[in-house]
């Protein structure tokens, strides 16, 4: 069991908190973050079953429970929450504007979160608030790395590789910002290609130019040049986001780009885990 936490940029313990238990138990079962919904079907006159689809059906959920440190308390009284120590605690749990990051300060941990919102439930002694029971909901069934950030001096032509570690197979779309600053890009418009060797598709941009910065939000699937000129780059683009691929004998991406450019890649691999 974890003892602390951060959460949008604050530790429980910033709060005087720590992970503990109301309830004694000497086994848990808990999710692990790979919790897919397999669908068989059985053909007619055979015993066995195949394999129809495997689907993640719900994001990652976890509970768990909150109470004052018992370092920090000089007696029972001071066990107890107040209403302000409660509403300070409220304010930074319970955000429903958008996901935070959730990290546990724990050993094999620390390179790892969840993004998620938070339910709080009070936990009563005598009509005292003693604790609190949180549950978390992930933006997704698993957690992440934190984020990887690899940038690539591109020669025209030459590939350049990108190794995906996530536990994932399937694909993640980076987000990336490609510079057209070399010195031999002709000034004039031109297109810009990237290719992956690992999928048929290749991203196309017209109307390119010299000093142009390109913007891709993998995660919302945007895009934004730097060159206000740019006007017709909603119709310049062919809409395929670049992917980071990753089969379960091969996660080496070789991109291609078509123009001498700089590419600076950014993503967060998948990890298939749970809280401890």
């Amino acid at each position: 069991m974890f003892l602390d936490f951060e959460f949008a940029g604050e530790m429980a313990s910033d709060h005087g908190l720590v992970v503990g238990s109301f309830q004694s138990s000497d086994i848990e079962i808990v999710p692990s973050g790979a919790d897919l919904t397999f669908t068989q079907l059985k053909p007619a006159r055979r015993d066995t079953f195949q394999l129809y689809s495997a689907d993640y059906q719900e994001p990652y959920t976890a509970t768990f429970q909150v109470m004052k440190h018992p370092c920090n308390c000089h007696n029972t009284h001071d066990l107890y929450f107040t209403p302000e120590e409660y509403s300070s605690i409220q304010r930074w749990l319970c955000r429903k504007s958008s996901y935070h990051k959730f990290k546990i300060n724990d050993d094999g941990f620390l390179n790892i979160y969840w993004m998620v919102v938070f339910h709080t439930k009070q936990i009563l002694s005598e009509g005292r608030i003693v604790g609190l029971e949180l549950t978390l909901y992930a933006d997704a069934p698993y957690a992440y790395s934190e984020p990887v950030c690899l940038e690539f001096d591109c020669t025209k032509d030459v590939p350049f590789h990108v190794y995906d570690t996530s536990d994932e197979e399937g694909a993640i779309h980076p987000s990336m910002e490609i510079h057209f600053t070399d010195a031999s890009i002709d000034s004039s418009g031109f297109t810009f290609t990237l290719s992956n060797s690992m999928d048929a598709k290749i991203m196309k941009i017209h109307g390119c130019s010299k000093n142009e910065i390109i913007k891709i939000d993998g995660k919302n699937l945007l895009i934004h040049s730097s060159n206000a000129a740019h006007t017709s780059l909603a119709k310049d683009f062919n809409y395929f986001f670049p992917k980071i691929i990753n089969q379960y004998k091969n996660n080496d991406n070789i991109f291609t780009a078509n123009v001498n450019c700089t590419i600076r890649l950014l993503y967060a691999p998948i990890r298939k885990a749970g809280l401890p």
